[in-house]
Formats: structure tokens, sequence, C-alpha cells
């Protein structure tokens, strides 16, 4: 890679440690420089554990294309695949600690997100409160706020004689610990992207994201990638 991008990085952190969870790709053509996995690698940047069915609505890609194409990234240790009970979630390699999958794929769904985001613009709501605010009924929010609680989201305490919640420390505490790690991230992807022949070079860069230029020496594209997944799953 050319100084200025890796290099300048590296002197920039001042040290060698990188996450280990990105390999380098054997030579050959990327699979970046596909389309159809480049636009999949671009929105699991800015949706981490985005599930299949999900991913394939987003893309406009018919389901069986982006499982394919889903598979090519996999083995090209670009995207890892997190399987939850009922579904299988994907996300940029490197990017989320296993500890953290179940927990953070749980924040990915548009219900829990909202719910979360009621309760910590509102702390001290009971479940009728809760779903007074979201439209729906108690026992539809109610399996919702369980799992947020197991997760450590939430914590709850009595009022009278009722259960009221408010958001825990668990999720700021996870941005600081991806943002303190953003940095090692970025160096590996650079590392990956040169070491499979794209020649990177970044364009911009802001606390949360980067937009880099890759070329394999006839064509040559831009692709964003995220720095912080909490940032990424909260927006």
């Amino acid at each position: 890679m050319k100084e200025g991008v890796g290099r300048a990085l590296r002197r920039a952190i001042g040290r060698d440690d990188v996450l280990s969870r990105i390999k380098p790709r054997e030579g050959g053509i990327s699979v970046l420089m596909n389309k159809k996995r480049r636009l999949i690698f671009q929105y699991l940047t800015e949706k981490p554990l985005t599930h299949l069915r999900k991913l394939s609505r987003e893309t406009g890609m018919p389901l069986g294309t982006t499982d394919w194409h889903l598979k090519a990234l996999i083995e090209a240790n670009v995207v890892s695949v997190h399987h939850g009970k009922r579904r299988s979630f994907y996300y940029p390699s490197g990017w989320i600690d296993e500890i953290d999958l179940d927990c953070l794929s749980l924040l990915q769904g548009d219900i829990p997100r909202a719910l979360y985001g009621v309760i910590h613009k509102n702390p001290g709501l009971s479940q009728t409160q809760i779903a007074a605010k979201m439209k729906k009924y108690q026992q539809f929010v109610q399996p919702h706020i369980m799992k947020l609680e197991r997760c450590g989201f939430l914590t709850e305490r009595r009022d009278g004689r009722k259960k009221v919640y408010s958001s825990s420390d668990k999720l700021a505490n996870l941005r600081e610990k991806y943002e303190e790690r953003s940095q090692d991230y970025i160096r590996k992807v650079l590392n990956m992207l040169d070491e499979d022949g794209l020649n990177p070079k970044m364009r911009r860069m802001s606390k949360d994201s980067m937009k880099v230029k890759i070329d394999d020496g006839r064509n040559s594209y831009s692709i964003r990638i995220g720095a912080n997944p909490i940032l990424a799953i909260m927006e």
C-alpha cells in the first residue's frame, strides 16, 4: 500500500496489535470488485447484524442471489455470520465481539430498538405507559421489554405496586468499548484490502466511518466503512 494510508495510520496509532477476525484472502480477483457483493458489504457496515430476508429486501436482490453472494463474502473472510435462535445475522468480519452478538442483534430489530429509545428518553415508565407511548398493546411490548432486560439494556424497580423501567449504562459502555478499538478495526480493514490487491486510498475519515477508494488496476470504486457498530445499529 502506498505511503499515506496504512503506514500513516499505523504511525498514528503507534502499535501493531490488530483484530484477528479479519484475515487476508489469497491472491485472485477480490470479492469486493463484484457490484452485488460490494453493495451487501456496504449495507452491512451501515446496518450490521441484518438477517437474510431484510438484506435481500433492502438491497433489491432476490433471496437466492443475496444468499449466494453472502456465502462468497463469508468464504473470503469479509463477512461473518451469527446464528441466532430463529435467524442468522450477518456483519462485517472483526467488527463485533462474539460475546455481544446476541444482544446487539436484538437491537437491530425495529421494535426492540424503538422500545429502548422510548424508555431511554422517558425513564420510570411502567409497561402500560410504554405500550401507550408506542401505540401498542401491553401484551405486545412485554416480551420485548423482558429480552432487553435480560440483555442488561434495561433496569426495573418497584414504584408502589407497579414495576417501572429505565435504560442502563450498558449501551453507553458498548459504544465506548467499540470507539476505543475503532482505529484497530479500520487499520485491519485497510490491510485486508491491500492484501487483496485493491490499493486502498482513504478519501475521508470521521470518528464513526471512513470513505475508501479501492482499485484493482482495471476499475475503481468508493466504499464507506463504519468504525463503530453501536452507532450504526442505533442510528
